[in-house]
């Protein structure tokens, strides 16, 4: 069981719960959904070699990212070729990749910089966690919180997907990993 500063414990079952409990737009699930169903196929390269998920996403990622079009009906797909258009939402496809820095970029500058102050939720979709990546940007989640935006992390693996609390939602009591925190 792990704890923050405040003393709320919670554990790695709390956090498996929440997506029963937290409000997903529709989007949301269909998208990790769907990812989460690539990590048991083959896909069919340029080059007509037939390779699992992780070769694909790394060698080819827009054919997986081609798949996911749809996603702009309902939010900002990132990162993307052209210049974003303003959105409610966003969301940051980050697959393959072993750091977390990129997805954390794009998030922000969407929010902050490219939404022209539309945004109010930034989705990280990703099928890796490395805290440190995530920890190094905890003053500009705080920032963002300051403003009411909001992040929001799901950790898609092959068996479903999880979200990682890293800021506060104000309306549904989520957990904060940076609760407390002092900020530099």
């Amino acid at each position: 069981m792990a704890g923050n500063e405040t003393g709320d414990f919670f554990s790695f079952g709390s956090l498996m719960g929440s997506p029963n409990k937290l409000d997903y737009p529709d989007w949301t699930i269909k998208l990790t959904r769907q990812i989460s169903g690539w990590f048991s196929q083959r896909f069919t390269l340029s080059d007509g070699y037939e390779a699992p998920y992780d070769e694909a996403v790394r060698s080819e990622p827009e054919l997986l990212f081609d798949r996911l079009n749809w996603v702009n009906d309902h939010a900002c797909l990132l990162p993307s070729s052209r210049r974003p258009r303003p959105r409610d939402e966003a969301a940051v496809v980050w697959l393959g990749e072993v750091d977390l820095d990129g997805a954390m970029r794009w998030a922000l500058d969407y929010a902050l910089l490219f939404s022209g102050r539309r945004c109010r939720r930034a989705w990280i979709l990703t099928d890796c966690w490395i805290p440190c990546d995530v920890l190094d940007y905890s003053d500009h989640i705080a920032s963002l919180a300051d403003q009411q935006i909001v992040l929001r992390f799901l950790l898609i693996t092959p068996w479903g997907w999880l979200e990682l609390p890293l800021s506060e939602d104000w309306s549904s009591g989520r957990l904060s990993l940076f609760r407390g925190r002092s900020r530099k």
